[in-house]
């Protein structure tokens, strides 16, 4: 699994995962 992958699944489940 990939940083990126990983990020992707946190961002579904807390956009705000990404420091957006």
């Amino acid at each position: 699994m990939s940083i990126s992958d990983t990020t992707e699944k946190m961002d579904i489940v807390c956009p705000q995962a990404r420091g957006n």
